[in-house]
């Protein structure tokens, strides 16, 4: 059972410097999991992915990105480019027992908690870019203003059941668990894949973009990027409706 959800995207731009360009997305994906339903009842327990709503400046939980003009500010020749940094960080939390019930409560007790409820799994990243841009000092008729350089950073943290099985599981007990948790990783392996998709779609848009300004530039920036987002949020909720939020695959305890 795998992800319930609305993908929940939080973007921030920072504000602008003076001489700097602050572009600020700040993505945390906070519960793929959506939906009503109660953590007290087992069978409503799922996988769930997180991530975050473009709308708006978020504040407090957001990772910083910024731009900044190329020393010199001269229009350069140089092709623009970008580069996409991802950093995968897995988490577990342990359950124990001996039983398919015993281990059912484990999962309800302990599992990642999401918009009040409890999830067997869960992935969650928050992203941030930085451009380094560059306007002509004789501004051309059509866009002086372009990016040289965009980075985009995505932090993803997947969080995962453990269990700590006794010497006497039964066998058949262990495998399937190992069925279930196959089909979980699998899960949130696509949620994960959707998310670097989305990172990599950011970066091509930024590397591409040219402004008659560059505060038109920031802004011009901003408007890709939530777009980008929101289509990414798209796609993640039909993922899980399509899913049954990972039931479809396998992800279901019991099995």
């Amino acid at each position: 059972m795998a992800s319930m959800s609305d993908f929940a995207f939080y973007s921030t731009s920072a504000l602008p410097l003076p001489r700097v360009l602050a572009l600020l997305l700040a993505v945390l994906l906070a519960a793929c999991g959506g939906g009503e339903r109660s953590a007290s009842s087992p069978q409503a327990l799922d996988a769930s992915a997180e991530t975050t709503s473009a709308s708006g400046r978020a504040s407090g939980q957001a990772a910083g990105a910024s731009a900044r003009p190329a020393p010199g500010d001269t229009a350069s020749a140089a092709a623009s480019t970008s580069e996409l940094h991802v950093n995968r960080t897995e988490t577990f939390y342990t359950v124990t027992g001996r039983t398919e019930q015993a281990l059912l409560r484990d999962l309800v007790q302990h599992g990642p908690r999401s918009d009040g409820a409890r999830h067997f799994g869960r992935t969650s990243w928050t992203a941030r870019w930085e451009i380094v841009y560059e306007q002509a000092s004789r501004p051309a008729r059509e866009a002086p203003c372009r990016i040289r350089r965009a980075d985009v950073y995505l932090d993803v943290e997947v969080t995962m059941p453990r269990w700590n099985a006794p010497s006497n599981a039964p066998a058949a007990l262990r495998r399937d668990w190992s069925s279930f948790l196959d089909a979980l990783a699998f899960h949130e392996r696509e949620h994960q894949e959707s998310i670097i998709s989305a990172g990599r779609r950011v970066a091509r848009a930024l590397e591409d973009l040219t402004a008659a300004s560059c505060s038109a530039l920031e802004e011009k920036a901003d408007t890709q990027a939530r777009s980008i987002i929101e289509e990414a949020r798209r796609y993640n909720r039909r993922f899980d409706e399509r899913t049954r939020h990972g039931r479809t695959q396998g992800a279901r305890w019991p099995q």
